[in-house]
């Protein structure tokens, strides 16, 4: 911001002096007596004391930083990277607000407000993001879109912002998101991000197959959205394009990030959908969530129970989890 002076029949721009930004400063350069970390694990990694030093000398000898661009140094610092090489920014900037949060650590003040990982209002709305004329018939063929510019992007924001009861979302972590289309028409859009942190039935299925069950296992992914726009009435089609997806997130996963997850999940409400679509395309409803939600760092109860169902994307894997669950899903 600036404020305009008016000397001798000139205008001055005057930068205004941001109060927040100078008590920052101030407590960077006084602060010493830190409370001792005896470890903190946030989003995966665990921070110890160590880390924690080298945090706060990367904040004392840039006082003039942005969040951003602490967080990219840290990442670099501590060699806290994807799988592809790329630094965990997103993730470690979260980390470091709940350093901060924890008493662990003082960050300048954020630059922008911060939208809770909704993306912006979009004001125009791309000509495509609007259903056409009905489509009844099975189309010869859909093409899945990976999402890879910012024209792309504000599509699929604008459809699902319109049409998914859900709405549109940041995740933090990987994503990968498909525009479809059919004959060149947009018919539809989903989603795939991280696996969700945490699932009982989930890690009993994992567990029954011999593999890890840790929280948000990274071989795991999770389809997130899925949406076929108002106009599309084709019968089949649901689970005709979750059959595809599976074979395309799989390549494309291991392209962005370096590595092949082996299973997806989804989460269905049973209030709005019977799940038919996915269990036609060879998903396994193996449980119930208990009903909670996550808001912030806090879970809280909505009472709104939903199935879980799992998709081997590894074949071999798909087979093992078919073997166990198949029977009680009538296969």
């Amino acid at each position: 911001m600036f404020s305009y002076h008016r000397r001798k029949g000139t205008i001055s721009r005057r930068p205004r002096r941001r109060a927040n930004r100078t008590e920052h400063l101030a407590v960077v350069r006084t602060r010493k007596n830190w409370p001792k970390c005896p470890g903190v694990l946030i989003r995966g990694r665990i921070f110890r004391q160590s880390d924690l030093v080298l945090i706060r000398d990367i904040i004392r000898r840039h006082p003039t930083w942005g969040r951003t661009k602490i967080s990219q140094r840290v990442c670099k610092t501590l060699c806290w990277h994807q799988a592809n090489g790329f630094p965990k920014d997103r993730a470690c900037r979260i980390a470091l607000v709940r350093l901060e949060q924890a008493g662990y650590l003082d960050l300048p003040p954020p630059r922008r407000c911060n939208s809770g990982g909704k993306p912006p209002s979009i004001h125009t709305a791309h000509e495509h993001a609007f259903p056409g004329p009905v489509v009844q018939e099975m189309p010869r063929a859909i093409e899945f879109r990976c999402v890879s510019t910012a024209a792309e992007a504000r599509l699929w924001n604008s459809t699902i912002a319109r049409y998914h009861y859900l709405g549109s979302v940041w995740p933090v972590g990987r994503l990968i998101r498909y525009l479809l289309y059919a004959e060149e028409e947009l018919v539809g859009a989903m989603s795939f991000t991280n696996a969700t942190w945490s699932s009982e039935a989930r890690s009993i299925a994992l567990t029954s197959i011999g593999l890890d069950s840790s929280p948000a296992p990274e071989f795991v992914v999770s389809n997130n959205r899925f949406l076929l726009l108002p106009n599309v009435r084709v019968k089949n089609l649901a689970s005709h394009v979750l059959s595809k997806a599976i074979r395309h997130v799989r390549v494309d996963w291991y392209s962005r990030y370096r590595y092949s997850p082996l299973l997806a999940e989804t989460f269905v409400d049973p209030a709005r959908f019977s799940g038919t679509s996915y269990l036609a395309a060879n998903w396994l409803h193996i449980g119930m969530t208990k009903g909670y939600s996550k808001r912030g760092q806090r879970h809280y109860r909505n009472h709104q129970r939903k199935m879980i169902l799992l998709r081997g994307i590894c074949p071999q894997v798909h087979q093992r989890l078919h073997a166990i669950y198949g029977a009680s899903n009538g296969r």
